[in-house]
């Protein structure tokens, strides 16, 4: 028969096995679904955070490649060289597509890779579907993944973006391959591992695998059967986290995430048996200990009812009714004197002191826990086992859990990321061993944010100076491990870029001396870094014309605290090439902040400065192409009108009248032709001004009134009295006024006002041109109120045939323009979309006062003159032959200056000189005006001569009088001019 002692301990011994077996049941149920939720929560996060990593990477990657294409070159799509060049000064684009950047005709004609590859130039793509997707979506396209046709044959993918002209079109491709066996945006996810044996892999939306831990599942399809939770993503767009079995069979808990760039599906897989691994251990421990306490407690129960039997069922009835009782209620009445009697003396006592005890504990409770919790870093406690017995709030927020019990009794070492566990738990170890320490390491948070903590953990004793837990205090130093991190790769990516950039870099001490020199300036100027590197730069690249200089400029930058921060200059090579160099400055400050030195950055611009010279000649091209159009439209135009009067004046040659009206017709569209090559010639370099001393306000008066003529629009002129006189062509300048006029007036068909103004300026001066030579000049702004010019036209209003206007020549403002340059002045146009326009020229201003001049009468016609015409031109020579018959005088012809000569000798030894010679200026293949009349004067000092020229390249025509001629005479010339010219010539005879 079983005793009673027995039959408690055994009964105790199984309530405690069966108490210690549900909670254990139930505990390891509730973990392992709190497990589950945290590990499925941490990869979904963690698989979301790359999903959107490789989004944005391939959208920055696509971004960049679609500007770049906007500034490829013209000349690289016809050029190799120009290509490389260009692909190869984009470093930026050479770093992310790091299988190559290639530049293709839209054929599919491989223009130039980068790194290069001359042997691949010329090869035809056009069936690589980066080039037809490319051509068909007119847009930049993602391709799925291609072999590579690259040396090494991996796998990569490509990201391409159209090159456009002007006109929207297609004139290239731009395609940038990324190798995805590489450790770059992509490939890099091969490498990366989930706890030891997990593992992340990419597939496109028709089931290729595109990236993989393991090279041969690389372009294998996922069949269809092969994993039941990949298939519900494809054909029910799941996402999300679930358990699944892989291609080898293991169970996995696995994550899949669509990309968004191109529909791709991210995929996360962790073995189950390796994520539940701590909960099994747990459990093992578990079942162990609750086994062996089982047995202890049975064991124990035995002993003790053995000897309280007694009082044991009294003591028991108190005990139970213990929680009930208040006061006194709670003392045990016992009259025994054994060991129960002595017990219930003591619990009595022991009541006692655990009410005070309580009292204590709850106060001192309140107040630590206050203290704790107001402390800005965490606080925690710890057990051996790195389970959390306690944690301030702070603490909380940094594992980002809203209260202690979501986390009390849990082991904080799977927050820690894997390479650091280790090292915390070794920590927990070497503080229960007795030890204090410090330890930096990296959290993921129950939210999936990462931080980095410093934590000093102590241990903490008991009255018996037992270690029970340990004390860690820990601050986040997310920040400022992220900035150092920042910095130093700030740092290495700046010298990286100093020294791989398609740039100049160089660092100069306050003396000029380099202090760096990266290894493009190396091999721009054909020196060793070594060489440059303490040689004065000044002395070292800087032409001998400008090294001082330069050496002055530097020196008030240093010591004026004011940089040139921009700036272009030439460099020598060491064969004595001169290169022209556009840099940027800034300021080298030591620790004090005082200037130690100059950074300088520079970019090699003399291939490009030369492009920019070809496309000012190509440009000048096109306007002297549109300037012979416009002149052979409206010679054909004039011709025509010449020779249909001409015909008219043969037809009707019985009737007078009307054959005279046809032919002062003909002479009329004649007379245009004249102003034509008259505009034509102040446009050119010749047209050289007859200068003379003049009052402008006049000038402007008679031109106003005459372009407004019959207009509605008003026109203010506001000129003050002490305008300075200008030194011009007063025909010339008053044209100028008139066109400017004319073209505000055009500007306004709805009427509007017209305002003059002028004023004396000085050159240099505020606001004053820099092109303008020094000295003094008159400033004319002539501003309308019209629509304005639009911005594309303001470049071209000056070139000859050039208009807006239906009824505009466009000759008017190209030749205003030649006249102020031919004067020495300049004129400019600035305008905006209704806002009007003005027009502001700047002559030079003369050095005295102006005269009024009268002409002189011409005297009557008197005496009979003896004239000698040469002229190269048959017609010419026999038409002045018969204008001169006609006014009453002798006339003589020469072909040439040689035949000039010798008739006026012949003339002059004979008794019966020439009163006046009629010179060409330009004879071809003979001697000219000017050479002939020289020869003249050394036969006849007092020989009176007349130049005689349709065209001038320099100033005789201008000039005439300090070349030695009385007169000048523009071909064509009428009679009248001759008949001035011979009058006037007359009367100096009489005189």
């Amino acid at each position: 028969m079983i005793n009673l002692r027995t039959k408690i301990s055994l009964t105790v011994s199984v309530l405690v096995a069966a108490v210690v077996a549900g909670l254990g049941f139930f505990t390891h149920t509730f973990y392992e679904k709190q497990f589950r939720a945290i590990i499925s929560g941490n990869q979904l996060t963690m698989v979301e955070i790359l999903s959107h990593e490789i989004d944005t990477k391939l959208s920055s990657a696509r971004n960049q490649l679609v500007a770049a294409s906007k500034l490829v070159p013209h000349a690289a799509l016809n050029n190799a060289e120009a290509a490389q060049r260009f692909l190869d000064s984009h470093v930026e684009l050479l770093e992310l597509f790091d299988n190559h950047i290639g530049l293709f005709t839209p054929a599919g004609i491989e223009i130039t890779e980068s790194p290069p590859l001359p042997e691949r130039r010329g090869k035809d793509y056009s069936q690589r579907s980066y080039i037809r997707e490319t051509l068909a979506a007119k847009g930049s396209i993602v391709t799925e993944p291609y072999l590579s046709s690259q040396a090494h044959n991996h796998p990569a993918i490509a990201i391409s973006a159209p090159v456009f002209d002007q006109k929207e079109a297609i004139t290239g491709i731009l395609v940038g391959s990324i190798d995805l066996t590489s450790d770059n945006i992509l490939g890099s996810l091969a490498q990366r591992k989930i706890g030891k044996s997990g593992y992340l892999y990419l597939t496109t939306s028709d089931r290729t695998v595109v990236i993989h831990p393991r090279p041969e599942r690389i372009f294998k399809q996922i069949v269809p059967g092969m994993n039941r939770l990949y298939d519900r993503v494809i054909n029910e767009g799941f996402e999300g986290t679930d358990y699944t079995v892989n291609y080898a069979g293991t169970e996995m808990l696995t994550t899949f995430k669509r990309l968004k760039v191109n529909k791709w599906i991210l995929a996360a897989n962790y073995p189950v048996a390796e994520a539940y691994a701590p909960v099994h251990t747990a459990v093992s421990y578990f079942v162990i200990g609750a086994t062996a306490g089982t047995v202890v407690i049975f064991v124990l129960t035995w002993f003790l009812m053995n000897t309280i039997t007694a009082h044991l069922a009294a003591l028991t009835r108190h005990v139970a009714l213990l929680p009930g009782k208040q006061g006194e209620e709670r003392m045990i009445q016992s009259g025994s004197r054994d060991e129960i009697g002595s017990l219930s003396q003591a619990f009595n006592e022991m009541v006692h002191n655990l009410d005070d005890q309580h009292k204590a504990l709850q106060k001192s409770e309140k107040m630590l826990q206050a203290i704790i919790d107001a402390e800005p870093e965490c606080v925690k406690i710890l057990d051996k086992d790195a389970n959390l017995l306690m944690m301030n709030q702070a603490g909380l927020s940094m594992i980002q859990v809203d209260s202690m019990d979501q986390v009390r009794g849990h082991c904080v070492c799977p927050l820690v990321t894997s390479e650091y566990r280790d090292a915390f738990m070794d920590l927990t170890r070497r503080v229960f061993e007795g030890e204090s320490g410090t330890l930096v390491f990296e959290i993921v948070g129950l939210k999936g944010i990462h931080r980095w903590l410093e934590t000093h953990a102590v241990p903490l004793r008991n009255e018996n100076n037992e270690i029970v837990s340990l004390l860690g205090v820990t601050r986040d130093i997310t920040d400022s491990r992220n900035s150092e991190k920042a910095l130093r790769e700030s740092e290495r990516r700046f010298r990286e870029t100093l020294e791989n950039a398609n740039l100049i870099a160089v660092q100069l001490d306050e003396e000029g001396t380099v202090t760096f020199a990266n290894k493009y300036l190396a091999a721009l100027t054909g020196h060793t870094v070594t060489d440059i590197i303490g040689s004065n730069w000044m002395d070292l690249l800087i032409p001998a014309e400008v090294r001082e200089k330069i050496r002055e400029i530097y020196s008030i930058c240093i010591h004026s605290d004011k940089i040139t921060q921009q700036y272009e200059n030439e460099i020598l090579t060491k064969t004595g090439e001169r290169r022209l160099i556009v840099w940027t400055n800034s300021y080298m400050r030591g620790a004090s902040g005082a200037v130690i030195g100059i950074t300088s950055l520079g970019l090699d611009i003399t291939e490009h400065r030369s492009l920019e010279e070809q496309l000012r000649q190509t440009q000048k091209l096109e306007s002297i192409g549109t300037l012979a159009g416009g002149i052979a439209h409206d010679f054909n135009n004039l011709l025509q009108g010449v020779f249909g009067y001409l015909s008219m004046a043969r037809i009707s040659i019985s009737d007078k009248d009307k054959a005279l009206s046809m032919l002062e017709q003909a002479e009329k569209a004649l007379h245009l032709s004249v102003n034509l090559t008259s505009q034509l010639l102040t446009f050119s370099k010749g047209g050289k001004p007859v200068k003379k001393t003049v009052k402008l306000p006049p000038i402007i008066e008679n031109a106003v009134k005459f372009a407004l003529s019959g207009s509605q629009n008003r026109c203010h002129i506001r000129v003050p009295e002490q305008l300075w006189p200008i030194l011009a062509d007063e025909g010339q300048v008053s044209q100028v006024i008139h066109n400017m006029v004319l073209n505000a007036d055009q500007a306004m068909p709805l009427g509007g006002d017209i305002e003059i103004t002028a004023s004396n300026q000085e050159v240099p001066g505020e606001g004053m041109p820099s092109i303008l030579a020094h000295g003094r000049y008159v400033r004319i702004a002539v501003r309308d109120s019209g629509a304005g010019i639009p911005q594309e036209y303001l470049s071209k209003i000056f070139d000859p045939y050039f208009t807006t206007k239906e009824k505009g020549s466009g000759l008017g403002l190209a030749t205003s323009y030649s006249i102020i340059r031919n004067h020495g002045g300049l004129i400019e146009v600035s305008s905006g979309a209704g806002n009007g326009t003005v027009f502001t020229i700047y002559i030079p201003a003369a050095g005295a006062a102006a005269e009024d001049r009268k002409e002189p009468v011409a005297p009557a016609m008197g005496r009979r003159l003896k004239i000698l015409v040469m002229d190269d031109e048959a017609m010419v020579r026999n038409v002045a032959g018969e204008l001169i018959r006609a006014l009453g005088h002798e006339v003589e012809h020469a072909e040439h200056g040689e035949s000039a000569v010798a008739l006026y000798q012949k003339s002059t030894q004979a008794g019966t000189p020439f009163d006046l010679v009629i010179l060409d200026l330009t004879i071809r293949g003979g001697m000219g005006g000017l050479e002939t009349l020289k020869a003249l004067k050394k036969i006849d000092p007092g020989v009176k001569a007349a130049v005689s020229s349709g065209y001038s390249d320099d100033a005789a025509m201008g000039e005439y009088k300090q070349q030695g001629f009385i007169a000048s005479l523009k071909k064509p010339y009428a009679i009248e001019g001759l008949k001035k010219i011979l009058a006037e010539l007359i009367g100096e005879s009489a005189a």
